[in-house]
């Protein structure tokens, strides 16, 4: 049984299942990160000066480490489109938020021009081609999901992990495309667990050798500290010898 199917079955969450239904099970904490990451977006950055480059840096910061996340984990479950493809929102998901950079480095670059108070033929023109640059950008995404629709329409076997195809017959068949993502996320899950187990295997290794070098050192401060009480000792013997010996002879 998948893990999707494991989560799904599980009813002990199922009241909280509006959290991560549209999420990989490895990624249950995708909700709450994107929750934080809107609420910055909406509400953080009042905190900075309206309309001030600090406010647009600060937003270009958090998209572009939204970016990364989306990047790096993938997190949304691959999606049915009327029965006949599957679009990978996480592809969508990381073209809005290109989308999204784009658009306020525009609105920065237009903040300089404005701070800069230049005027001429060329500054009207750079203004100009933002605009149209601003304009164009918000249908970016659109065009480019759009464009994978139709490729998976057209071409279903193209071998996109994308817009991939779905198994019709019998209705209770595994959707394929989703099943061979799946699987190789767990296999790449898998290869990340194993390498942290030997990155932890060979931490507890050379933890183990210093304990070893240590307790080596100690045996040999212990061997010397007895070496040097057995001198004493027979030292004092010695000289309580002697001075026996003196007091016999008077």
């Amino acid at each position: 049984m998948r893990p999707v199917e494991e989560r799904e079955k599980d009813k002990s969450i199922a009241f909280m299942s509006f959290l991560f239904e549209n999420y990989n099970p490895e990624c249950w904490w995708m909700e709450t990160v994107d929750v934080y990451r809107r609420i910055f977006m909406t509400g953080g950055l009042v905190l900075f000066w309206r309309g001030s480059a600090e406010q647009i840096l600060a937003g270009i910061v958090v998209s572009i480490v939204s970016l990364r996340i989306l990047a790096r984990y993938k997190p949304f479950r691959v999606a049915s489109a009327g029965g006949k493809i599957n679009v990978d929102n996480n592809h969508l998901a990381e073209s809005m938020q290109w989308q999204l950079v784009g658009t306020l480095v525009c609105c920065l670059l237009l903040r300089f021009i404005e701070v800069g108070g230049t005027a001429g033929a060329e500054v009207v023109f750079g203004e100009k081609v933002l605009d149209v640059m601003l304009v164009v950008m918000q249908f970016v995404s659109f065009v480019f999901m759009g464009g994978r629709l139709v490729k998976g329409l057209l071409w279903p076997k193209a071998g996109s992990d994308a817009v991939v195809p779905v198994l019709e017959e019998g209705g209770g068949e595994e959707k394929e495309g989703e099943e061979v993502l799946l699987l190789r996320r767990d296999v790449r899950d898998r290869d990340e667990r194993l390498r942290e187990r030997d990155e932890r295997l060979r931490d507890r290794d050379e933890r183990l050798r210093d304990r070893d070098e240590r307790l080596r050192d100690r045996d040999v401060r212990l061997r010397d500290m007895s070496a040097n009480l057995q001198a004493e000792r027979e030292e004092k013997e010695r000289v309580l010898w002697l001075l026996e010996e003196r007091e016999k002879d008077r």
